[in-house]
Protein backbone atom coordinates (compact mmCIF):
# COMPACT_ATOMS: atom_id res chain seq x y z
CA UNK A 1 0.00 0.00 0.00
CA UNK A 2 1.35 3.74 -0.51
CA UNK A 3 -0.63 4.73 2.71
CA UNK A 4 1.36 3.97 6.28
CA UNK A 5 -0.30 1.19 7.81
CA UNK A 6 -0.23 2.09 11.36
CA UNK A 7 -1.42 5.42 10.88
CA UNK A 8 -5.31 6.69 10.29
CA UNK A 9 -6.22 8.37 7.26
CA UNK A 10 -8.60 11.11 8.22
CA UNK A 11 -8.46 12.85 4.44
CA UNK A 12 -10.57 10.71 1.46
CA UNK A 13 -8.80 10.81 -1.43
CA UNK A 14 -6.80 8.96 -4.58
CA UNK A 15 -2.79 10.04 -3.48
CA UNK A 16 -0.79 10.02 -0.23
CA UNK A 17 2.92 11.64 -0.27
CA UNK A 18 4.75 11.23 2.76
CA UNK A 19 6.05 15.53 3.74
CA UNK A 20 9.95 13.76 4.39
CA UNK A 21 10.36 12.35 1.16
CA UNK A 22 10.91 15.74 -0.86
CA UNK A 23 13.25 14.90 -3.79
CA UNK A 24 11.88 12.02 -5.38
CA UNK A 25 8.37 11.66 -6.97
CA UNK A 26 8.08 8.33 -5.41
CA UNK A 27 6.72 7.96 -2.04
CA UNK A 28 7.12 4.73 0.60
CA UNK A 29 5.53 1.77 -0.27
CA UNK A 30 3.85 0.06 3.03
CA UNK A 31 3.58 -3.79 3.75
CA UNK A 32 3.62 -6.38 5.94
CA UNK A 33 5.62 -9.00 4.44
CA UNK A 34 7.21 -12.64 6.19
CA UNK A 35 9.99 -12.28 8.32
CA UNK A 36 12.23 -14.69 5.67
CA UNK A 37 10.85 -12.44 3.08
CA UNK A 38 13.96 -11.26 0.92
CA UNK A 39 14.51 -7.73 -1.10
CA UNK A 40 16.40 -6.93 -3.81
CA UNK A 41 19.83 -5.20 -2.59
CA UNK A 42 18.77 -2.05 -4.83
CA UNK A 43 15.31 -1.50 -2.98
CA UNK A 44 15.87 0.63 0.18
CA UNK A 45 13.76 -0.48 2.92
CA UNK A 46 13.57 0.13 6.73
CA UNK A 47 11.83 -2.84 8.74
CA UNK A 48 9.11 -0.10 11.33
CA UNK A 49 8.76 -3.43 13.52
CA UNK A 50 8.05 -7.06 13.70
CA UNK A 51 4.36 -8.22 13.48
CA UNK A 52 2.29 -10.95 15.33
CA UNK A 53 -0.36 -11.46 12.72
CA UNK A 54 -3.16 -13.71 14.15
CA UNK A 55 -5.33 -13.44 10.71
CA UNK A 56 -2.32 -13.08 8.50
CA UNK A 57 -1.94 -10.12 6.23
CA UNK A 58 -5.69 -10.64 4.51
CA UNK A 59 -3.65 -12.30 1.03
CA UNK A 60 -3.14 -16.41 2.49
CA UNK A 61 -6.42 -18.68 3.01
CA UNK A 62 -7.79 -19.01 6.57
CA UNK A 63 -6.12 -21.82 8.16
CA UNK A 64 -8.03 -24.83 10.30
CA UNK A 65 -6.68 -23.50 13.25
CA UNK A 66 -7.49 -19.65 12.94
CA UNK A 67 -10.92 -20.72 11.95
CA UNK A 68 -11.74 -23.04 14.85
CA UNK A 69 -9.81 -20.40 17.15
CA UNK A 70 -11.34 -17.36 15.74
CA UNK A 71 -12.83 -15.70 19.14
CA UNK A 72 -9.42 -16.14 20.75
CA UNK A 73 -7.42 -14.92 18.26
CA UNK A 74 -9.84 -11.64 17.60
CA UNK A 75 -9.18 -10.97 21.85
CA UNK A 76 -5.23 -11.85 21.57
CA UNK A 77 -5.75 -8.76 18.84
CA UNK A 78 -8.12 -6.48 20.65
CA UNK A 79 -6.15 -6.64 23.85
CA UNK A 80 -2.86 -6.34 22.06
CA UNK A 81 -3.98 -3.20 20.17
CA UNK A 82 -5.33 -1.53 23.79
CA UNK A 83 -2.50 -1.96 25.33
CA UNK A 84 -0.58 0.24 22.54
CA UNK A 85 -3.07 2.94 23.20
CA UNK A 86 -5.76 2.02 20.53
CA UNK A 87 -9.17 2.28 22.01
CA UNK A 88 -12.20 0.06 20.90
CA UNK A 89 -15.29 1.49 19.73
CA UNK A 90 -18.51 0.67 21.54
CA UNK A 91 -20.18 -2.81 19.95
CA UNK A 92 -21.83 -1.80 16.60
CA UNK A 93 -24.78 -4.41 18.19
CA UNK A 94 -25.05 -5.76 21.05
CA UNK A 95 -26.71 -9.29 20.15
CA UNK A 96 -23.87 -9.89 17.22
CA UNK A 97 -20.35 -10.70 17.81
CA UNK A 98 -19.12 -9.58 14.04
CA UNK A 99 -20.18 -7.73 11.07
CA UNK A 100 -19.15 -7.95 7.38
CA UNK A 101 -17.88 -5.10 5.54
CA UNK A 102 -20.33 -4.77 2.21
CA UNK A 103 -22.00 -1.80 0.62
CA UNK A 104 -22.22 -0.73 -3.19
CA UNK A 105 -20.30 1.71 -5.70
CA UNK A 106 -21.78 3.63 -8.83
CA UNK A 107 -20.47 6.46 -10.42
CA UNK A 108 -21.81 9.23 -12.22
CA UNK A 109 -22.51 8.49 -16.46
CA UNK A 110 -23.50 11.75 -18.84
CA UNK A 111 -25.40 9.12 -21.46
CA UNK A 112 -27.66 6.79 -19.07
CA UNK A 113 -28.36 5.17 -15.85
CA UNK A 114 -28.92 2.25 -13.58
CA UNK A 115 -32.20 1.77 -12.44
CA UNK A 116 -32.10 -0.18 -9.66
CA UNK A 117 -35.55 -0.96 -9.35
CA UNK A 118 -35.85 -2.48 -12.46
CA UNK A 119 -32.36 -3.61 -12.73
CA UNK A 120 -31.72 -2.34 -16.32
CA UNK A 121 -29.81 0.76 -17.89
CA UNK A 122 -31.82 3.40 -19.36
CA UNK A 123 -31.47 6.85 -20.86
CA UNK A 124 -30.58 10.00 -19.23
CA UNK A 125 -27.51 11.23 -17.27
CA UNK A 126 -27.57 9.25 -13.62
CA UNK A 127 -25.54 6.46 -12.06
CA UNK A 128 -24.17 3.22 -13.12
CA UNK A 129 -22.51 0.28 -11.12
CA UNK A 130 -18.86 -0.22 -11.30
CA UNK A 131 -18.46 -3.79 -11.61
CA UNK A 132 -16.04 -6.15 -10.93
CA UNK A 133 -14.30 -3.14 -8.96
CA UNK A 134 -11.72 -4.55 -6.05
CA UNK A 135 -12.84 -3.16 -3.09
CA UNK A 136 -10.77 -3.61 0.26
CA UNK A 137 -11.12 -3.45 4.02
CA UNK A 138 -8.54 -2.97 5.96
CA UNK A 139 -8.26 -3.24 10.06
CA UNK A 140 -4.41 -2.30 10.85
CA UNK A 141 -2.33 -4.74 9.33
CA UNK A 142 -4.61 -7.09 7.93
CA UNK A 143 -7.07 -6.19 4.86
CA UNK A 144 -9.47 -8.03 3.02
CA UNK A 145 -11.20 -7.84 -0.38
CA UNK A 146 -13.69 -9.16 -2.74
CA UNK A 147 -14.92 -7.82 -6.37
CA UNK A 148 -18.06 -5.68 -6.76
CA UNK A 149 -21.14 -7.97 -8.30
CA UNK A 150 -22.50 -5.93 -12.09
CA UNK A 151 -24.68 -4.36 -9.96
CA UNK A 152 -21.96 -2.71 -7.99
CA UNK A 153 -22.94 -4.04 -4.72
CA UNK A 154 -20.40 -6.23 -2.45
CA UNK A 155 -19.75 -8.31 0.62
CA UNK A 156 -16.64 -9.34 1.97
CA UNK A 157 -16.63 -12.46 3.59
CA UNK A 158 -14.62 -11.99 6.72
CA UNK A 159 -16.20 -11.11 9.96
CA UNK A 160 -14.72 -8.19 11.81
CA UNK A 161 -14.88 -7.65 15.52
CA UNK A 162 -18.20 -6.17 16.87
CA UNK A 163 -17.03 -2.20 17.54
CA UNK A 164 -14.13 -2.84 14.93
CA UNK A 165 -14.10 0.14 12.41
CA UNK A 166 -12.54 -0.52 9.10
CA UNK A 167 -10.88 1.40 6.57
CA UNK A 168 -12.55 0.96 3.20
CA UNK A 169 -11.10 1.38 -0.04
CA UNK A 170 -10.98 1.06 -3.73
CA UNK A 171 -7.53 -0.52 -5.53
CA UNK A 172 -8.08 0.16 -8.94
CA UNK A 173 -7.24 -3.29 -10.80
CA UNK A 174 -8.33 -6.75 -12.03
CA UNK A 175 -6.13 -9.87 -12.57
CA UNK A 176 -4.47 -8.47 -16.01
CA UNK A 177 -4.52 -5.01 -15.59
CA UNK A 178 -4.04 -2.11 -13.58
CA UNK A 179 -4.99 1.38 -13.46
CA UNK A 180 -1.72 3.82 -12.56
CA UNK A 181 -2.39 7.74 -11.47
CA UNK A 182 -0.49 8.93 -13.80
CA UNK A 183 2.54 6.91 -15.55
CA UNK A 184 3.61 4.54 -12.42
CA UNK A 185 2.05 5.15 -9.42
CA UNK A 186 -1.52 2.74 -8.42
CA UNK A 187 -5.00 4.36 -8.42
CA UNK A 188 -6.55 4.04 -5.49
CA UNK A 189 -9.85 5.75 -4.17
CA UNK A 190 -8.98 5.74 -0.39
CA UNK A 191 -12.24 5.54 1.38
CA UNK A 192 -13.82 6.38 5.09
CA UNK A 193 -13.12 4.24 8.28
CA UNK A 194 -16.66 3.47 9.40
CA UNK A 195 -18.52 0.77 11.33
CA UNK A 196 -21.07 -0.24 8.36
CA UNK A 197 -22.00 -0.23 5.21
CA UNK A 198 -20.03 1.86 2.48
CA UNK A 199 -21.93 3.29 -0.60
CA UNK A 200 -20.24 5.12 -2.59
CA UNK A 201 -21.12 7.68 -5.53
CA UNK A 202 -18.27 8.73 -7.39
CA UNK A 203 -18.72 12.58 -9.33
CA UNK A 204 -16.79 13.94 -11.40
CA UNK A 205 -16.71 17.58 -8.95
CA UNK A 206 -15.65 15.38 -5.97
CA UNK A 207 -13.06 13.04 -7.45
CA UNK A 208 -12.49 13.96 -10.85
CA UNK A 209 -9.43 11.37 -10.65
CA UNK A 210 -11.45 8.43 -9.55
CA UNK A 211 -14.31 9.70 -12.00
CA UNK A 212 -11.88 8.83 -14.79
CA UNK A 213 -10.88 5.90 -13.04
CA UNK A 214 -14.15 4.33 -12.99
CA UNK A 215 -14.93 4.63 -16.64
CA UNK A 216 -11.71 3.25 -17.85
CA UNK A 217 -12.18 0.83 -15.71
CA UNK A 218 -15.67 -0.17 -16.39
CA UNK A 219 -14.28 -0.15 -20.08
CA UNK A 220 -11.33 -2.23 -19.56
CA UNK A 221 -13.25 -4.84 -17.48
CA UNK A 222 -15.88 -4.97 -20.36
CA UNK A 223 -13.20 -5.40 -22.82
CA UNK A 224 -10.87 -7.99 -20.88
CA UNK A 225 -13.73 -9.88 -19.37
CA UNK A 226 -16.86 -9.30 -21.29
CA UNK A 227 -15.89 -9.56 -24.37
CA UNK A 228 -18.64 -10.86 -26.87
CA UNK A 229 -18.02 -8.88 -30.18
CA UNK A 230 -15.95 -11.26 -32.25
CA UNK A 231 -12.62 -9.46 -31.47
CA UNK A 232 -9.62 -10.36 -29.97
CA UNK A 233 -8.92 -9.28 -25.90
CA UNK A 234 -6.06 -7.26 -25.05
CA UNK A 235 -3.13 -9.47 -23.69
CA UNK A 236 -3.21 -11.01 -20.41
CA UNK A 237 -1.52 -11.16 -17.29
CA UNK A 238 1.11 -14.13 -17.71
CA UNK A 239 4.36 -15.70 -17.42
CA UNK A 240 5.66 -13.94 -20.34
CA UNK A 241 3.42 -10.81 -19.98
CA UNK A 242 2.75 -8.38 -16.90
CA UNK A 243 -0.48 -7.24 -16.80
CA UNK A 244 -1.66 -4.38 -18.78
CA UNK A 245 -0.85 -1.08 -16.89
CA UNK A 246 -3.00 2.15 -17.80
CA UNK A 247 -1.79 5.44 -17.06
CA UNK A 248 -4.44 7.89 -16.55
CA UNK A 249 -4.03 11.61 -16.37
CA UNK A 250 -5.97 14.77 -16.07
CA UNK A 251 -4.81 17.21 -18.60
CA UNK A 252 -4.27 17.80 -22.45
CA UNK A 253 -2.45 16.36 -25.05
CA UNK A 254 -3.16 12.64 -27.13
CA UNK A 255 -3.62 9.27 -25.56
CA UNK A 256 -1.17 6.19 -27.25
CA UNK A 257 0.16 3.28 -26.83
CA UNK A 258 3.39 2.63 -26.63
CA UNK A 259 4.94 -0.90 -25.81
CA UNK A 260 8.51 0.42 -25.32
CA UNK A 261 6.96 2.20 -22.28
CA UNK A 262 6.99 -0.96 -20.30
CA UNK A 263 11.48 -1.03 -20.86
CA UNK A 264 11.26 0.87 -17.79
CA UNK A 265 7.89 0.15 -16.00
CA UNK A 266 5.99 2.65 -17.25
CA UNK A 267 2.46 2.55 -18.68
CA UNK A 268 2.16 0.93 -22.00
CA UNK A 269 -1.66 2.99 -22.71
CA UNK A 270 -1.41 6.43 -21.27
CA UNK A 271 -4.99 7.76 -21.43
CA UNK A 272 -4.89 12.06 -21.14
CA UNK A 273 -8.45 13.79 -21.00
CA UNK A 274 -9.43 17.03 -20.38
CA UNK A 275 -12.81 16.76 -18.48
CA UNK A 276 -13.90 20.10 -20.22
CA UNK A 277 -14.11 18.58 -23.16
CA UNK A 278 -14.34 14.49 -22.60
CA UNK A 279 -17.36 13.40 -21.15
CA UNK A 280 -17.92 9.72 -19.70
CA UNK A 281 -18.75 8.24 -22.50
CA UNK A 282 -15.64 9.24 -24.73
CA UNK A 283 -13.43 8.27 -21.85
CA UNK A 284 -14.49 4.93 -22.36
CA UNK A 285 -14.80 4.77 -26.17
CA UNK A 286 -11.16 6.34 -25.90
CA UNK A 287 -10.35 3.67 -23.62
CA UNK A 288 -11.51 0.50 -25.72
CA UNK A 289 -9.78 2.42 -28.59
CA UNK A 290 -6.34 1.91 -26.76
CA UNK A 291 -6.85 -1.31 -25.36
CA UNK A 292 -7.12 -2.51 -29.24
CA UNK A 293 -3.70 -1.83 -30.29
CA UNK A 294 -2.41 -3.43 -27.40
CA UNK A 295 -4.63 -6.66 -28.81
CA UNK A 296 -3.60 -5.45 -32.30
CA UNK A 297 0.10 -5.63 -31.46
CA UNK A 298 0.13 -8.83 -29.90
CA UNK A 299 -1.30 -10.77 -33.57
CA UNK A 300 2.43 -8.67 -34.84
CA UNK A 301 1.89 -4.85 -35.41
CA UNK A 302 4.88 -3.15 -33.80
CA UNK A 303 5.21 0.56 -33.47
CA UNK A 304 8.66 0.59 -35.90
CA UNK A 305 5.95 -0.87 -38.73
CA UNK A 306 3.65 1.48 -37.24
CA UNK A 307 5.53 4.33 -38.34
CA UNK A 308 6.85 2.98 -41.30
CA UNK A 309 5.28 1.84 -44.74
CA UNK A 310 4.45 5.75 -45.66
CA UNK A 311 1.54 5.52 -43.18
CA UNK A 312 0.03 2.51 -44.65
CA UNK A 313 0.23 0.64 -41.35
CA UNK A 314 -0.63 3.37 -39.35
CA UNK A 315 -3.80 4.08 -41.08
CA UNK A 316 -4.84 0.27 -40.71
CA UNK A 317 -3.97 0.50 -36.98
CA UNK A 318 -5.63 3.57 -36.23
CA UNK A 319 -8.57 3.12 -38.49
CA UNK A 320 -9.30 -0.59 -36.72
CA UNK A 321 -8.89 0.70 -33.25
CA UNK A 322 -11.53 3.58 -34.27
CA UNK A 323 -13.59 0.90 -35.54
CA UNK A 324 -13.44 -1.42 -32.54
CA UNK A 325 -14.12 1.65 -30.00
CA UNK A 326 -17.12 2.95 -31.65
CA UNK A 327 -18.60 -0.63 -31.90
CA UNK A 328 -18.26 -1.70 -28.06
CA UNK A 329 -19.12 1.57 -27.18
CA UNK A 330 -22.31 1.70 -29.28
CA UNK A 331 -23.03 -2.05 -28.04
CA UNK A 332 -22.68 -0.78 -23.93
CA UNK A 333 -24.22 2.22 -24.48
CA UNK A 334 -27.56 1.09 -26.71
CA UNK A 335 -29.89 2.04 -23.54
CA UNK A 336 -28.72 5.69 -23.82
CA UNK A 337 -30.43 5.45 -27.67
CA UNK A 338 -26.71 5.75 -29.49
CA UNK A 339 -27.48 4.30 -32.99
CA UNK A 340 -29.52 1.44 -32.01
CA UNK A 341 -29.77 -2.48 -33.13
CA UNK A 342 -28.97 -2.15 -37.22
CA UNK A 343 -25.83 0.52 -37.12
CA UNK A 344 -27.69 2.84 -39.23
CA UNK A 345 -26.98 6.15 -39.83
CA UNK A 346 -29.53 9.21 -39.74
CA UNK A 347 -26.80 11.71 -38.73
CA UNK A 348 -23.10 12.27 -38.67
CA UNK A 349 -22.21 10.39 -35.99
CA UNK A 350 -18.66 12.13 -34.65
CA UNK A 351 -17.66 8.85 -32.72
CA UNK A 352 -17.86 7.05 -35.96
CA UNK A 353 -15.83 9.71 -37.84
CA UNK A 354 -18.52 9.82 -40.78
CA UNK A 355 -17.64 13.64 -41.19
CA UNK A 356 -14.38 12.73 -42.41
CA UNK A 357 -13.96 14.67 -46.21
CA UNK A 358 -11.84 12.91 -48.45
CA UNK A 359 -9.83 16.06 -47.96
CA UNK A 360 -9.20 15.41 -44.39
CA UNK A 361 -8.06 11.83 -45.08
CA UNK A 362 -5.88 13.29 -48.09
CA UNK A 363 -3.52 14.76 -45.69
CA UNK A 364 0.03 14.10 -45.12
CA UNK A 365 0.59 12.59 -41.90
CA UNK A 366 3.83 11.22 -40.04
CA UNK A 367 3.86 8.72 -36.94
CA UNK A 368 3.73 11.89 -34.66
CA UNK A 369 1.05 13.80 -36.43
CA UNK A 370 -1.13 11.42 -37.82
CA UNK A 371 -4.65 12.77 -38.02
CA UNK A 372 -5.17 11.38 -41.55
CA UNK A 373 -5.15 7.95 -40.25
CA UNK A 374 -8.13 7.82 -38.28
CA UNK A 375 -10.68 6.76 -41.15
CA UNK A 376 -13.65 5.29 -41.10
CA UNK A 377 -13.25 2.56 -43.31
CA UNK A 378 -13.64 -0.75 -40.98
CA UNK A 379 -17.03 1.44 -39.78
CA UNK A 380 -18.14 1.36 -43.51
CA UNK A 381 -17.72 -1.78 -43.97
CA UNK A 382 -20.23 -2.78 -41.73
CA UNK A 383 -22.88 0.39 -41.41
CA UNK A 384 -25.60 0.93 -43.90
CA UNK A 385 -24.83 4.77 -44.27
CA UNK A 386 -23.22 6.26 -46.98
CA UNK A 387 -22.11 9.21 -46.32
CA UNK A 388 -21.72 10.36 -49.96
CA UNK A 389 -25.54 11.25 -49.89
CA UNK A 390 -24.66 14.85 -47.63
CA UNK A 391 -21.94 15.78 -50.22
CA UNK A 392 -19.63 14.61 -52.81
CA UNK A 393 -17.05 16.01 -50.44
CA UNK A 394 -17.54 12.40 -48.68
CA UNK A 395 -17.06 8.86 -49.55
CA UNK A 396 -19.04 6.77 -51.61
CA UNK A 397 -19.87 4.33 -49.08
CA UNK A 398 -21.99 1.67 -50.88
CA UNK A 399 -20.06 -1.39 -48.95
CA UNK A 400 -21.87 -3.32 -45.86
CA UNK A 401 -22.76 -6.33 -44.48
CA UNK A 402 -19.29 -7.29 -42.95
CA UNK A 403 -19.21 -8.56 -39.15
CA UNK A 404 -16.67 -7.98 -36.76
CA UNK A 405 -15.53 -11.69 -36.62
CA UNK A 406 -14.75 -11.60 -40.26
CA UNK A 407 -12.91 -8.30 -39.98
CA UNK A 408 -11.10 -9.51 -36.91
CA UNK A 409 -9.98 -12.88 -38.57
CA UNK A 410 -8.81 -10.88 -41.69
CA UNK A 411 -6.85 -8.71 -39.13
CA UNK A 412 -5.09 -12.31 -37.54
CA UNK A 413 -3.78 -13.05 -41.03
CA UNK A 414 -0.92 -10.26 -39.77
CA UNK A 415 -1.31 -7.76 -42.72
CA UNK A 416 1.07 -5.01 -42.40
CA UNK A 417 -0.10 -2.12 -44.48
CA UNK A 418 -3.39 -0.72 -45.90
CA UNK A 419 -3.10 -2.84 -49.02
CA UNK A 420 -1.78 -5.77 -47.93
CA UNK A 421 -5.25 -5.67 -45.46
CA UNK A 422 -7.50 -4.87 -48.67
CA UNK A 423 -6.02 -7.72 -50.67
CA UNK A 424 -6.11 -10.06 -47.77
CA UNK A 425 -10.31 -8.98 -47.69
CA UNK A 426 -10.64 -9.63 -51.64
CA UNK A 427 -9.45 -13.08 -51.50
CA UNK A 428 -11.37 -14.18 -48.59
CA UNK A 429 -14.64 -13.30 -48.15
CA UNK A 430 -17.70 -13.18 -50.94
CA UNK A 431 -19.81 -10.16 -49.88
CA UNK A 432 -21.99 -8.82 -52.40
CA UNK A 433 -20.37 -5.49 -52.10
CA UNK A 434 -17.08 -6.35 -52.01
CA UNK A 435 -16.36 -4.15 -55.12
CA UNK A 436 -17.25 -0.88 -53.12
CA UNK A 437 -15.14 -2.37 -50.09
CA UNK A 438 -12.32 -2.27 -51.91
CA UNK A 439 -12.92 1.11 -54.02
CA UNK A 440 -12.95 2.11 -50.03
CA UNK A 441 -9.50 1.45 -49.32
CA UNK A 442 -8.34 3.55 -52.27
CA UNK A 443 -10.09 6.46 -51.61
CA UNK A 444 -9.13 6.77 -47.96
CA UNK A 445 -5.27 6.75 -48.84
Amino acid sequence: MNTPLDYEILKQGNKYKDKTVITNKFTWIYCAVPISKKFDAKIKIEILDELYLPFGNGKEKETEFQKKEDPFLKALEDESLVLTGYKKNNPKNGRVAQWYASGRIRVWDDAMNFNFNTNSYQAGAGFVPVPQCHVRANRWFTTKWTLTDDFGNFVIDHGWGNGDEVNYSIKWERADFDIRSGNYGQAYYNGPKILYSWNLDIQENATPDNYMYAHVHRAANIYYYRNTYGVNSPPTNTFLNDRMHLGTNIGEGRSHYFTFNSGWQAAEVRLIFSLTNDNSLSIFATTIHELTHAAHWAIGMSTATYCANSGQAGRLAESWAQMVGWFITKQVYLPAGLNPAGLNFTQFDQDAIQDRTLANMAVVSTCFSNGAWYTPLFIDLVDNYNQNTWSSNFPVDNANGYTLQQLQSFLNARPTNWYMYRDHLQNNSSNPTEAAAVQLFSDYD
